[in-house]
């Protein structure tokens, strides 16, 4: 009985380590704390909470690809201001998330993916007020792919983000 219970335990400690894939290698960075007057900003942020931190998120911004963020990091995104589609996808499956966000110059958004279970994900947009900020900014590490490690998106993951923009413009559309 003891062993089955050691080889159980090994295959899963096994399986939960191995994991999906992430599309891309990150590396630390430096945090942003100024946004420039002709750019936007988007932190996506992941505090730890245990439920499913072992799973990492690929961020998109409509078919480009921003970075995988992990639990207890943040994405910077210095982007052009103006209409934007974000959508993340879990490493491991599951549903995607999206939310569009019409950017202005020189703010700082903050965008939260909230696991709901049995469900998936949703995008929370966190409001200029919210008191989750100055802890996300001190305490989240600031994520950025590493361009060295990592290889080409591969076509087959760029037509499946742009598939499900479709979907989610279809949707909105009625």
């Amino acid at each position: 009985m003891r062993k089955i219970i050691y080889v159980s335990l090994f295959g899963f400690i096994l399986f939960g380590a191995s994991g999906c894939s992430s599309l891309a290698k990150m590396k630390t960075v430096n945090k942003v704390d100024n946004v420039q007057s002709n750019q936007s900003m988007v932190s996506i942020v992941r505090p730890r909470i245990f439920l499913g931190d072992g799973v990492d998120f690929e961020v998109w911004d409509g078919n480009k690809f921003i970075g995988t963020l992990k639990a207890g990091s943040m994405i910077q995104y210095l982007t052009l201001p103006g209409e934007h589609d974000f959508m993340i996808d879990p490493t491991q499956g599951g549903k995607w998330a999206y939310t569009n966000l019409n950017l202005e110059a020189g703010k700082t958004y903050y965008i939260k993916p909230n696991t709901v279970p049995f469900v998936g994900l949703n995008l929370g947009v966190a409001l200029p007020d919210d008191a989750r900020i100055s802890k996300w900014n001190e305490g989240l590490t600031p994520l950025a792919i590493d361009e060295v490690k990592s290889k080409p998106v591969p076509k087959k993951n760029i037509d499946e983000a742009q598939a499900y923009l479709k979907k989610y413009k279809m949707q909105n559309a009625h």
